[in-house]
């Protein structure tokens, strides 16, 4: 039997950084996101024997196990071994992944392949199944205990759960999933106005976490208090962009991620950079009402949402302004796993990843 999972990446909206620890366990955070049509896939084909195989088409790399115990963290696609370890099968298994995306987008890539080799692997489980709210806080720690990478949940729960999602955070792992609840011809209003760009490289992951740890509150610096009510405003902002959601309010919407957008740069330096800064302003002379970095910041993608038929004025300046313009559509499935007959799939089509 073959095993297959995909799971969503998704684009944020507002709330990014109330989702982190300790301010959601002291306040509550929220966020508003959506996942998006480019997934990560996983393909799960289990043995007879002890012998693993993990096959990254995305890095171009194969490793091979002789049994659990031989895995080690090493800097080596050390994400898929520690969902490998966490699940702990008791049988031998060739795991490939590959992605619609590359890594350091910004669209919580990393989350997404957690959760979509969490669900392969829990798909052929006869017991102790989790469930939905399981396996996207599975994901997370092993992101944040395991890995030891700051993170907030958001990434998680939007790929397991998929769809436009307003999201609250509470201390003791308690996360409330509320979708947004709005006619059909909402979501395709707010999808044609949308646009999502790939503006620049963030660099080494570690570049990323310097990042979320600068916006995160710190008992040992003096700027707490200024952070604390940076962080509430960004939570309001994100309240009222649910809310003119909610009323089909789309303008409001836009401005509201603009002045979140201004926000939130205040919580790091590192968030935005001078290419960043004229890649924004440059959009919204071009008719883009507001927009927003979608991960930690530095780089990665940039979402927009654009005056009434302003969308080609906006892309086409983006597109001058060296970035990537990625079209998409809104995902409403999340995390889906399904099996296939081995015997209707030529698995040999993959050995030549096995040189």
């Amino acid at each position: 039997m073959i095993i297959r999972s995909r799971a969503p990446v998704r684009v944020s909206f507002g709330g990014g950084g109330t989702d982190l620890s300790p301010y959601c366990d002291l306040y509550g955070g929220v966020v508003l996101n959506g996942t998006i049509t480019r997934y990560i896939y996983v393909t799960l084909i289990p043995n007879n024997s002890k012998k693993i195989k993990i096959i990254s088409v995305d890095y171009k790399k194969t490793l091979k196990f002789s049994n659990l115990n031989e895995i080690k963290f090493n800097g080596d696609i050390d994400l898929i071994k520690a969902v490998v370890l966490r699940m702990k099968p008791g049988y031998g298994f060739d795991l490939i992944l590959r992605s619609d995306i590359p890594p350091n987008t910004g669209l919580g890539s990393s989350g997404a392949v957690a959760v979509a080799t969490i669900g392969a692997f829990n798909h052929i489980r006869s017991e102790n199944k989790l469930n939905k709210y399981e396996i996207a806080e599975m994901a997370h720690k092993i992101e944040t205990e395991d890995l030891s990478n700051v993170g907030g949940r958001q990434d998680q729960y939007a790929s397991v759960f998929g769809g436009i999602n307003y999201m609250e955070f509470f201390q003791k792992d308690f996360v409330r999933i509320i979708p947004l609840n709005v006619p059909k011809d909402h979501i395709l209003e707010l999808e044609k106005h949308l646009v999502l760009s790939f503006v620049l490289d963030r660099g080494p992951s570690g570049n990323v976490q310097e990042i979320m740890v600068d916006q995160m509150l710190n008992e040992i610096r003096n700027d707490n208090k200024n952070k604390v009510e940076t962080l509430d405003q960004l939570k309001e902002y994100c309240n009222k962009m649910y809310e003119s959601l909610s009323k089909g309010e789309f303008d409001t919407f836009g401005l509201l991620m603009h002045k979140s957008w201004a926000t939130k740069r205040k919580l790091s330096s590192k968030i935005s950079n001078k290419k960043i800064d004229i890649i924004y302003n440059d959009a919204r002379n071009a008719g883009a009402l507001g927009g927003k970095i979608t991960g930690a910041g530095g780089g990665g993608c940039m979402i927009f949402f654009c005056e009434s038929n302003q969308e080609h004025s906006v892309s086409s300046q983006l597109v001058k302004s060296g970035a990537e313009v990625i079209n998409f559509s809104f995902d409403n499935t999340g995390l889906v796993t399904w099996e296939i007959p081995k015997n209707n799939r030529n698995v040999s089509t993959i050995s030549h990843l096995n040189q």
